[in-house]
């Protein structure tokens, strides 16, 4: 579980109490890519990874900053699946 934490009193929150889910991951609309998939334009704004919330317990303002790191990979088949026939059984109706 991910805790944020206040500086001065050690209230504890989760992320989604501080920071609101459209300005978090952003809202890009009218995106414009290459023929190779590349973001040329995008109009909209980006992700907010920054946010000042008022304590609820102690009232001090405290500014939360966020990182995101993005990791892909492609998945490995685990399981392949291989069907043999015998060639007696195979039949071909040719008309």
């Amino acid at each position: 579980m991910i805790k944020i934490t206040c500086p001065n009193c050690g209230a504890e929150y989760l992320p989604a109490e501080i920071f609101y889910p459209d300005n978090f991951l952003g809202n890009p609309k009218h995106i414009s890519k290459t023929k190779q998939g590349k973001i040329e334009f995008y109009s909209g704004y980006n992700m907010n990874l920054k946010e000042t919330y008022i304590c609820d317990y102690c009232k001090r303002k405290m500014t939360v900053k966020s990182s995101i790191n993005f990791s892909v990979e492609i998945p490995q088949l685990e399981n392949t699946h291989i069907t043999k026939f015998k060639t007696s059984s195979l039949k071909l109706d040719e008309k």
